[in-house]
């Protein structure tokens, strides 16, 4: 075993039903291997997809449509993006920013989605498995993925474009993982300008299970390493094309 003995006798006495704060003191312990470690409540994990604010916001200025997309975790998103895009042609727009400046990611399947409202059916992304860095995963989750090669498989967009106005991205310090890589992949296509600050650089994907010992605590760990379209890995950050306030 190559748990320390603490953190395993922890995980035999824990009790069977945790709660938010036994879920931050887990994630405290994963972190210590896996600095995207995460662990969350059952109830916490089912809010993910969804959010009490609006999700995406759209904000016309003159002929320019400010979109902001707050997270890609909402399952909406793709389709709430779609929406502000066709009502921003409406009302006559000319410019589109994307704000996904404070867009920490979300999922990664409406990343992929987004990416082709801009640009069609085109390659977005690739993704290689990598070991889990936290030691005996398997002892403390109830399912674990196919570890598989390691070698790199490569995901397309299959949304239909529609738009194809002019475009700008705005991202910041904390535009990370999913809303990096829309950013990073227009920008390789050349389809926008990215302007603020150099992105936070997570080039990982997490997977999520439950954890064997407390099924409603949801453990989330490095599972695969996120590439461009370039071949470049997303861990290296976007950098704008032009660097500048991260406000509108």
């Amino acid at each position: 075993m190559r748990w320390g003995f603490g953190l395993f006798i922890a995980l035999l006495a824990a009790p069977l039903w945790a709660s938010a704060g036994e879920a931050r003191r887990w994630t405290e312990k994963l972190r210590q291997f896996d600095r995207f470690a995460r662990v969350l409540t059952l109830e916490a994990w089912e809010h993910r997809h969804g959010m009490d604010e609006t999700n995406v916001l759209l904000r016309m200025v003159g002929k320019l449509a400010h979109i902001k997309v707050r997270s890609f975790d909402p399952s909406e998103t793709c389709r709430d993006v779609r929406v502000s895009i066709l009502e921003a042609e409406k009302q006559g727009a000319g410019l589109i920013e994307l704000d996904l400046t404070g867009n920490l990611g979300g999922q990664r399947m409406m990343a992929v989605c987004v990416v082709g409202l801009f640009v069609g059916p085109r390659v977005v992304m690739g993704a290689q498995d990598v070991p889990s860095p936290i030691p005996d995963i398997s002892e403390l989750v109830e399912t674990m993925p196919d570890p598989g090669s390691h070698s790199l498989t490569w995901q397309s967009s299959v949304t239909d474009q529609v738009t194809t106005l002019p475009l700008t991205i705005r991202i910041d310090r904390q535009t990370a993982s999913a809303a990096e890589l829309v950013a990073g992949v227009l920008k390789e296509y050349g389809r926008g300008r990215v302007v603020g600050e150099k992105s936070f650089g997570k080039g990982t994907s997490q997977d999520c299970s439950p954890m064997l010992k407390q099924p409603n605590l949801m453990v989330c760990y490095t599972s695969q390493r996120v590439y461009l379209p370039s071949g470049r890995p997303l861990d290296e950050g976007v950098t704008p094309n032009d660097f500048g306030p991260v406000q509108p």
